[in-house]
């Protein structure tokens, strides 16, 4: 993978307070990987990103030094960081292909038809938004229709009417997708060869499944040290966080 040299720059509204320059330390850490000193760069980096960093070019160069010292996982997480800022940067696009295709190949996901017959469907964040907002648009249609089929005199107080319940409901979904959205973006990285998925937050519970390294899951909750996840094939239980990174910029 190709080795960025630089970081975006750190600017200041006002420039009355002192910003520590990382370059040097970047730069340094740079050259670490290019001697194959991974070790020492990924201490480097990794103390730049403590100190507050948020680059993709530093999110990259950590991927690139996980996956030239053969810990993938890791070079997959650091990938999805930097695209997490940088979406459409084309070299990290080929970064990550580079890393995923080292990794066995995950489970496919279950095909979403024919939809499943228990209430689960009804559960999902994505599924209870998409049928309150059209509930709201029908039952808008139907108050208008039928209020206006009464008499023109109604008409101008009837689309008032209206006006206010589609702008409640309007509020009322803007405030669910604020709240559900990001429990619907919250991921984590498998960043072991082996991790263990369980079906309760304990070594000692059941084992259901193993995921492979670099898989991308979804988390739905955390507690005590392990996280409550589902993977791309479906399956859902506990990994602990040993074993996983959570995406977070």
């Amino acid at each position: 993978p190709k080795i960025l040299s630089y970081l975006w720059p750190l600017l200041l509204l006002g420039g009355c307070a002192h910003v520590p320059d990382h370059t040097a330390s970047f730069r340094s850490a740079n050259a670490q990987l290019r001697q194959g000193q991974y070790a020492p760069a990924i201490c480097q980096y990794q103390q730049l990103e403590r100190q507050g960093v948020r680059q993709p070019a530093l999110f990259c160069n950590l991927g690139n030094a996980f996956y030239q010292s053969g810990r993938v996982g890791w070079a997959v997480y650091y990938y999805e960081k930097a695209l997490a800022l940088a979406p459409l940067d084309e070299q990290l696009l080929a970064n990550r292909r580079a890393a995923q295709s080292q990794l066995p190949a995950p489970a496919a996901a279950p095909t979403p038809w024919p939809l499943p017959t228990t209430p689960r469907i009804w559960q999902t964040a994505d599924n209870a938004a998409a049928i309150a907002a059209f509930s709201i648009f029908i039952s808008s249609i139907l108050y208008l229709v039928a209020t206006v089929a009464k008499g023109r005199a109604t008409a101008p107080r009837v689309l008032a009417s209206s006006r206010v319940l589609l702008l409640v409901g309007a509020l009322l979904l803007a405030a669910a997708g604020g709240l559900l959205w990001p429990l619907q973006q919250r991921a984590a990285i498998i960043t072991r060869p082996r991790a263990l998925l369980r079906s309760g937050p304990s070594s000692r519970a059941r084992q259901i499944a193993e995921v492979s390294e670099g898989e991308k899951v979804s988390v739905q909750a955390y507690y005590g040290g392990w996280l409550k996840v589902q993977t791309a094939s479906g399956a859902k239980g506990w990994i602990s966080t040993l074993s996983a990174a959570r995406l977070s910029n």
